[in-house]
């Protein structure tokens, strides 16, 4: 067996609860309860109905293009960190000389710690599947885009365009989440560096973990600006839909009153 002892088995253990559990719980609660990711999807949603509305979609490929630069960064970056990871596994045994040089590192076995350092390789190959295609979901929404028809200006949008609409959003939105996936697999990643000390300390690590991405969601400030901002934000369409609503009076015509006057 890799670890002898039943600490190592049960943080290894609560290390895959806090990960796979944390996924579950965000997912569900999304559903139900105000979070970045509902609050950003609804604004997807009004970004695609606006950008059919636009002859010249230079702006809105630039905004998607800026998504896609950060997603194409984290992909580049991880293949240099798996690199380095692999690196380090082959150099496992310089790396057990270093661990047992320090008195605070608890006790442990070459092979314990290619254990680690190979999870650790995983890891970030997972981040690179969930970053590329990320990439990809983001290609086919710029594609949707461009395919996107043109509404006019003074006309509401039919049931098939606001279909198409939430489409497109649930593309970006899919995007997103895969983005999320991999960047949450880092800070677990960082978090398993604890483990190479001592299991005492990496079973609060994953869960200081789980609490940073539970306020980061919902519980932010970020979060409660975009709450007020999206409660203000629907006020304005609503009042610019009764604006538009409301006829405007009919304003007298003066050619006809001055040739009725002429005659």
């Amino acid at each position: 067996m890799i670890f002898n002892d039943i600490l190592n088995w049960l943080a290894f253990a609560w290390f895959m609860t806090c990960w796979i559990g944390y996924t579950f719980y965000a997912r569900k609660a999304a559903e139900n309860k105000a979070c970045l990711a509902a609050l950003i999807y609804s604004y997807r949603i009004d970004w695609i109905k606006g950008l059919l509305r636009h002859e010249n979609r230079i702006s809105d490929l630039a905004l998607l293009g800026n998504l896609m630069q950060m997603v194409n960064f984290m992909a580049t970056t991880n293949i240099f960190v798996l690199a380095g990871a692999v690196t380090v596994l082959y150099s496992s045994e310089s790396v057990l000389g270093l661990l047992e040089g320090h008195a605070f590192v608890s006790h442990t076995t070459l092979e314990q710690v290619q254990f680690k350092l190979l999870l650790l390789v995983l890891i970030f190959v997972y981040a690179f599947f969930r970053f590329t295609w990320a990439l990809r979901q983001h290609t086919f929404c710029s594609i949707m885009i461009g395919a996107a028809p043109n509404v006019p200006a003074g006309r509401a949008l039919t049931v098939d365009e606001e279909q198409f609409c939430v489409q497109i959003a649930k593309i970006s939105d899919r995007a997103a989440h895969e983005f999320n996936y991999g960047l949450r697999s880092y800070y677990f990643a960082l978090s398993l560096l604890a483990w190479f000390i001592s299991p005492w300390l990496f079973i609060p690590a994953c869960t200081i973990v789980v609490v940073v991405l539970y306020l980061r969601e919902f519980r932010s400030r970020t979060l409660s600006m975009l709450v007020r901002s999206r409660q203000s934000f629907i006020k304005v369409i609503r009042a610019n839909q009764e604006h538009v609503t409301v006829a405007p009076p009919p304003q007298p015509d003066p050619t006809a009153t001055s040739t009725e006057k002429a005659a």
